[in-house]
């Protein structure tokens, strides 16, 4: 009763507002929500963004040390086949094997690229007041190492390389998309939500969300996946 009588007072005191102070009042009632929307989602998935794009830049960023190593023992090696060298230079291999392998591991548990936009679609149709707008995929980005060809010597066990540079490079495929929906608040909340609690991974690159027309906000997504192929977003 008491909150009936609140509720009363409240919207008794609404409507004596001036036009000017109730367009004041819904501003700051947007303001709030915003300002809760970045504090609770918005600035965590921009922080493990950043985390996982550093750790992938530091992964790449050993290959190419590793690389321009190998050209030059390669170089070494054409003229001076020397014993150590070319231990030096198995174990630089070895050593790309296992970076190929960290990039693989990065990849472990994400969503096939060919799911990737299914997912998204199946989570915001199982859930109540969000419409979507639109979904496009991205254009496939290859990060892509070069390897140096070794020179064609019998000193150089070639074989010694990872079957993964067999082409003369190595690298993976980023998969995006992008997908735009309305809702209210609340319900856009629900759908990140339910996105992050998914058994499958991905990585958020972009979350944009604006108020078009209150309570109703426009929200644009772009997420994306890495592979080793092409895949299915890239045929």
């Amino acid at each position: 009763m008491m909150d009936s009588l609140n509720n009363s007072e409240l919207a008794q005191k609404y409507q004596v507002l001036s036009t000017r102070e109730k367009v004041l009042l819904i501003g700051a009632a947007v303001v709030v929500l915003f300002l809760l929307f970045n504090l609770m989602l918005l600035t965590p998935l921009d922080e493990k963004r950043v985390r996982l794009q550093n750790a992938l830049a530091k992964e790449q960023e050993q290959q190419v040390a590793l690389s321009q190593q190998l050209v030059t023992l390669s170089e070494a090696l054409a003229s001076d086949p020397d014993k150590a060298k070319k231990q030096q230079l198995q174990a630089l291999s070895k050593q790309l094997q296992t970076l190929d392998k960290a990039l693989a591991e990065m990849s472990a548990g994400l969503v096939p690229a060919g799911q990737l936009a299914v997912v998204l679609r199946q989570v915001l149709e199982n859930l109540d007041g969000v419409d979507l707008v639109s979904m496009n995929t991205l254009a496939v980005e290859e990060l892509k190492f070069a390897v140096p060809q070794q020179a064609a010597t019998e000193q150089v066990d070639i074989e010694s390389l990872s079957d993964a540079v067999d082409d003369g490079s190595v690298g993976m495929f980023k998969h995006g998309v992008a997908i735009k929906f309305s809702g209210s608040y609340f319900a856009v909340i629900d759908y990140l939500k339910a996105l992050e609690e998914l058994q499958w991974r991905f990585y958020w690159e972009l979350v944009d969300y604006q108020v078009a027309d209150y309570p109703k906000a426009s929200v644009e997504l772009q997420v994306y996946t890495l592979s080793t192929e092409i895949g299915a977003l890239g045929s």
